[in-house]
């Protein structure tokens, strides 16, 4: 995802900072995720971590998608499209 960086410093910090902060450390699921699984899909494993981060600013932004789309530098329409992938593929 393309870094917005007046949305970063409006956010008082990046994404990695915001998901420590709320006690999700992406480092240590990665590191997680490669113990139990020894070969990664890449494309799946991206997918994952991309649902994760919208989750986030979703729930940052108290389900306020344009403000969510603001937060990780992405268009509205983008975020939604998205979202409606992911929607479409937990269905």
């Amino acid at each position: 995802m393309k870094r917005n960086n007046r949305n970063m410093e409006e956010s008082n910090g990046s994404i990695r900072d915001i998901t420590e902060i709320m006690g999700i450390n992406i480092l240590d699921s990665l590191i997680e995720y490669f113990k139990k699984n020894k070969k990664a899909n890449l494309g799946e494993l991206l997918d994952s971590l991309e649902k994760t981060l919208i989750q986030i600013a979703l729930k940052i932004e108290k389900g306020n998608q344009k403000k969510a789309a603001e937060l990780l530098g992405i268009k509205p329409t983008t975020l939604y499209m998205k979202l409606k992938n992911i929607t479409s593929e937990d269905v």
